[in-house]
């Protein structure tokens, strides 16, 4: 039995097939129930995507009905996806050592590449959040010359930040403005992913998605390496 919805099954059948068929003919082809396959076919009967007569279903492609179409894949597709973009975020925040920040940008373009729009990783993280799985940070970089925000703020350069208030990060900003100095701001996350959450998540990575997990890394010490010869370290 497929996990794809018996409804798209369905209609893809009638579809491709591009012939007439009758219940028994399409639970043959579907490979699902009729309990499943009769309440999929009324519900595409009532909606006008096919067509019922004499004891037989049938689909005509028209633009209307080529959008329903693509619409309903684009749902399983962000469906059927989820679980996998799930644990690509998971696995990324909750890596060793604990408590480090990951620039989101970076999991934005992550999940890009995976085929997830900007809108939808957003939705995600934001869930994530509200699960309180993750926190957001903003960070402000300011000094004596500009430098990119790095991917990854370990722990023991996180130490270093001061915890201001919104209003004193406005503040910070704005002195920063008026006296010339070179700054850059940026939206940074931490995961707060419990052992069974997070284990099945970073074994996913390892086993799946290992080149994602190299090319942060990479990137992480460039970007360190760079600064610490901006600061003269």
């Amino acid at each position: 039995m497929s996990d794809r919805p018996t409804i798209l099954r369905v209609l893809e059948f009638l579809r491709d097939s591009g012939t007439a068929a009758n219940i028994p003919d399409i639970i043959n082809r579907v490979q699902e129930s009729q309990e499943y396959i009769t309440p999929a076919l009324a519900t595409l009967v009532e909606d006008d995507i096919i067509s019922f007569s004499d004891g037989v279903y049938y689909y005509t492609p028209t633009p209307r009905t080529e959008q329903f179409f693509g619409n309903l894949l684009e749902v399983y597709r962000r469906v059927s996806r989820r679980p996998e973009q799930e644990n690509i975020v998971r696995g990324l925040l909750s890596q060793l050592p604990a408590h480090y920040l990951l620039r989101a940008e970076s999991i934005f373009e992550v999940l890009g590449r995976e085929g997830m729009d900007h809108a939808e990783a957003s939705a995600l993280l934001q869930l994530e959040i509200d699960a309180g799985y993750l926190k957001r940070v903003k960070v402000l970089f300011a000094g004596p010359k500009y430098f990119s925000c790095p991917v990854y703020i370990p722990p023991y350069y996180a130490t270093n930040l001061e915890s201001i208030s919104p209003e004193q990060f406005d503040a910070a900003r704005l002195d920063c403005q008026t006296h010339g100095i070179p700054y850059s701001e940026e939206d940074y996350l931490m995961g707060c992913y419990p052992p069974d959450v997070a284990e099945p998540a970073r074994d996913y990575l390892k086993k799946e998605k290992r080149e994602i997990v190299d090319y942060l890394r990479s990137q992480y010490h460039s970007d360190w390496f760079w600064f610490r010869l901006r600061r003269g370290w």
